[in-house]
């Protein structure tokens, strides 16, 4: 699997995990909010204005999540390359210990 398709699967997983049904509508709509309150205060005007300062909260809260796992996201991709540079080759690999396994070889003998 490509590193770009590994990390827009990553993105996929943590939007999908962390963000669906993450609005505070989603959580409590506003009369599940209200009927928190005491009955004589549910009508309050402060209630429904409280309610509207939560949702955008949570509104810039779920945006800054969404950004955090883009960044994960490219950051992924750059610690997937770096790896890769760093990786060595088996089969050269193979071919240098035979070297000097045979240069032992021949020393010895």
């Amino acid at each position: 699997m490509s590193s770009r398709k590994t990390t827009a699967t990553e993105a996929q997983i943590l939007t999908s995990f962390l963000l669906s049904r993450s609005t505070l509508k989603d959580i409590i709509s506003f009369r599940e909010f209200a009927e928190l309150f005491p009955r004589e205060k549910r009508s309050h005007p402060q209630v429904k204005h409280l309610y509207r300062v939560l949702h955008s909260l949570r509104q810039r809260q779920c945006e800054q999540v969404r950004r955090k796992i883009q960044s994960e996201a490219t950051t992924g991709i750059k610690r997937v390359k770096e790896r890769r540079k760093g990786e060595v080759d088996g089969e050269a690999m193979v071919g240098i210990e035979v070297g000097f396994f045979t240069c032992y070889l021949e020393a010895k003998g």
